[in-house]
């Protein structure tokens, strides 16, 4: 996963821009008097997520259409994602972009397999409406982490998924995927969690979830196999001449190559070719 600094646009300022583009007058004012409780509700957002705890913000049934603050209702609130922050024609939208280009296409809930399309709601905003706009719960996300996880959120801190903006430096800074090759013909390779042992059980729990929500075992697998079906060719090819062991540091190499992400799933692959003798002693 992928450490993002969290938008430098807070969640009030971002807010009355959307409402900027409000035609309807008694919308708008509507709107601007619940502005202290967009900012207060993002107090408390920073506050939880700090104590890794968001799973503690309290959710409203998407199936209904309360008043969230003032008298202004669930619906207002989605509405101004929808209809005052996405449209391009809105002057808002600016920031919406802001958000979005920072990641430079790389989707951080994945490690980048897929190409951010869209922002998505950590806490998805038909239960958590006053956060609709709110710029630390937008992140960049690719098609297939949006379906994968959808409008699913925890209630409980072990179901908590990684927060690319506000998590711990653990997720990002320690080893907690791995993988093992499968002496298969073609190679296959399967990949799981092996969080540290000195982590507390709700932080490999959380890890766990992450990968499962996100459906990255498969996805894993899959980006890695076409990467394989490359190394075995070049293993026949260019490198036909290398030694085992010559074969076996090279692979290290690239596994132990601070460019790729840590808990990436290319890192991990070259790790576990390398560490596989079957793999590396294999005649192909």
């Amino acid at each position: 996963m992928i450490k993002l600094t969290l938008p430098d646009i807070n969640a009030k300022y971002l807010y009355t821009e959307c409402i900027k583009g409000i035609a309807d007058d008694a919308l708008r004012l509507k709107l601007q008097q619940i502005e202290n409780e967009i900012e207060a509700a993002e107090t408390v957002y920073l506050q939880k997520a700090d104590l890794e705890l968001i799973c503690e913000i309290a959710a409203i049934n998407k199936n209904q259409n309360p008043i969230v603050a003032g008298n202004v209702l669930k619906s207002d609130l989605t509405k101004l994602y929808d209809q005052y922050l996405v449209p391009k024609v809105k002057s808002a939208r600016e920031y919406y972009d802001e958000i979005f280009v920072a990641v430079n296409g790389v989707c951080p809930f994945c490690a980048g397999i897929g190409t951010a399309k869209t922002l998505d709601h950590f806490l998805p905003k038909t239960n958590f409406p006053i956060y609709s706009v709110t710029p630390a719960n937008l992140v960049p996300c690719c098609r297939d982490c949006n379906t994968e996880k959808s409008t699913t959120y925890a209630t409980i801190p072990e179901k908590q998924c990684i927060h690319p903006y506000l998590d711990n430096d653990r997720y990002f800074t320690e080893r907690w995927l791995t993988a093992t090759i499968v002496p298969t013909d073609p190679v296959s390779i399967s990949f799981s969690i092996a969080a540290p042992l000195n982590w507390d059980d709700c932080y490999k729990q959380r890890v766990g979830n992450h990968f499962y929500e996100y459906g990255l075992a498969a996805r894993f697998s899959k980006a890695a196999g076409a990467e394989i079906s490359t190394i075995v060719d070049m293993r026949k090819g260019i490198m036909m001449n290398c030694s085992n062991e010559d074969f076996r540091d090279q692979l290290a190499g690239t596994g132990h190559d601070n460019k790729y992400l840590l808990n990436g799933w290319k890192r991990t692959m070259y790790i576990a070719l390398s560490q596989s003798p079957w793999f590396c002693s294999k005649e192909f």
